[in-house]
């Protein structure tokens, strides 16, 4: 562990009743054992055994008490990190309205928890302008 998920887990033993109770749960959050039945790894079906044996403890996510962003501001700074080299050479090669005509045309693919990602973003932007 590093930075945030290492201060965040001493933090959490600090405030922790049992250190192997926590430390149980931290495994648990960072690997589990697949059955290799399909070629995307994060769809792999869990092994029954691991499952049963997780499913005692309660869940913990390392998360750090800092700043917790919503998750259309943790979509904007991937595609910042991950994709932004590529979405400029398309801005200097095809355009701005290309990236525009990408994203409009892949309106049709989100799903109902991407729909409601956006609805709760936007309802949480005009709470604050009504506030200000």
């Amino acid at each position: 562990m590093r930075s945030a998920n290492a201060n965040a887990f001493v933090e959490a033993v600090t405030d922790s009743k049992t250190v192997g109770k926590l430390a149980a749960q931290v495994i648990n959050d960072k690997f589990s054992f697949i059955e290799r039945d399909d070629s995307n790894i994060s769809r792999c079906t869990v092994c029954e055994w691991w499952q049963n044996f997780v499913d005692e403890l309660d869940k913990v996510r390392l998360v750090s008490r800092e700043v917790i962003r919503h998750g259309v501001e943790r979509i904007r700074n991937w595609i910042e990190s991950q994709v932004g080299p590529s979405l400029y050479i398309l801005m200097k090669t095809m355009g701005i309205m290309d990236i525009y005509g990408i994203a409009a045309n892949s309106a049709g693919r989100i799903s109902p928890q991407q729909e409601a990602l956006i609805l709760d973003f936007q309802s949480l932007c005009s709470a604050r302008r009504a506030v200000v």
